[in-house]
């Protein structure tokens, strides 16, 4: 793991709560959590993202202290991209 790296490990019924989505097919069962340096960041990430084809499936918000974003590429892999 890259210095500065974090794995986080939750109960099952824990990482749904968390999910901007429901876990209902083989595949999504991972979100892959992307912690970048500012606000600004997240915001060009979900621009991009929007620009080249993925889906946004939560707009950048502040919650439980963070500041982030949720999206889904084009192969329907989930990721958010926060600020700690």
């Amino acid at each position: 793991m890259p210095e500065g790296g974090n794995l986080i490990l939750m109960q099952a019924d824990s990482f749904a709560q968390r999910l901007p989505f429901q876990v209902v097919a083989s595949g999504n069962e991972v979100l892959i959590s992307l912690n970048v340096a500012s606000r600004e960041e997240v915001d060009r990430i979900i621009e991009r993202v929007e620009a080249n084809g993925g889906q946004i499936t939560g707009c950048p918000t502040d919650a439980r202290g963070f500041y982030g974003a949720s999206f889904t590429d084009l192969d329907g892999h989930h990721f958010n991209a926060i600020v700690m």
